[in-house]
């Protein structure tokens, strides 16, 4: 398994276990942080099922924005900072 993967695993796992909004926030960022990384890799760094893995774990972290953002607990500007977060993943 590519150190990638590892990676997303890791802060995918972190974006999941966040409790406050502002974590949840600080966790996200560093996600598409990562993902923003992958075409440095190039076609032949990373395995088809490396990239499916992370578009998995990308899959997943939009859908615990989705289920944070349904329970409004947030701020405003978190809510807002968490649904950008989406669309750039």
């Amino acid at each position: 398994m590519h150190p990638l993967v590892t990676r997303a695993e890791a802060l995918a796992a972190a974006v999941g276990a966040a409790g406050s909004g502002g974590t949840l926030e600080r966790a996200v960022v560093r996600f598409t942080r990562l993902l923003a990384t992958v075409p440095d890799y190039g076609p032949t760094g990373v395995t088809r099922a490396d990239i499916d893995r992370v578009c998995g774990l990308a899959e997943g972290v939009i859908e615990a924005i989705e289920r944070r953002l349904d329970t409004r607990h947030d701020r405003p500007s978190v809510q807002r900072d968490l649904a950008d977060a989406v669309y750039r993943i």
